[in-house]
């Protein structure tokens, strides 16, 4: 199971870059993921077996 990652101690980016591994899946949910993070993240998504995103507005 992933953590909550809150951006006090570490930022959802720099977490991600650390832990996500080639043919892994990812499953985010957030009110503040922005297109910049996106495009900051786009090459290591893309080697991802399956990315789901549940994006809501606050």
């Amino acid at each position: 199971m992933m953590p909550l990652i809150d951006n006090q101690e570490e930022n959802v980016a720099s977490f991600l870059h650390k832990h996500l591994q080639e043919d892994s899946s990812l499953r985010l949910v957030s009110a503040y993921f922005t297109i910049y993070a996106y495009a900051g993240l786009r090459d290591h998504l893309a080697q991802l077996k399956s990315v789901r995103f549940l994006l809501f507005h606050k």
